[in-house]
């Protein structure tokens, strides 16, 4: 896997994480960062350590935003 696809993959998940669709509730989020991490260990673009560092990203987001 390239380092460079790596990157960019991250950077979209990260794009999600902060920038998220106008029309997408904290649970839509919540859903789309849980398949991207999904679908890139899937593809071999992150190791299962890489994917449990954005599943907690991703749970400690939607926790926060639904306590508000």
């Amino acid at each position: 896997m390239s380092e460079d696809r790596r990157r960019q993959a991250l950077a979209a998940w990260h794009k999600a994480l902060e920038e998220p669709d106008i029309r997408m509730d904290a649970e839509k989020q919540y859903e789309k960062l849980i398949t991207m991490a999904d679908d890139f260990k899937l593809q071999g673009i992150i190791d299962k350590d890489e994917w449990r560092r954005l599943m907690g990203e991703a749970v400690g987001y939607y926790a926060h935003a639904i306590e508000r």
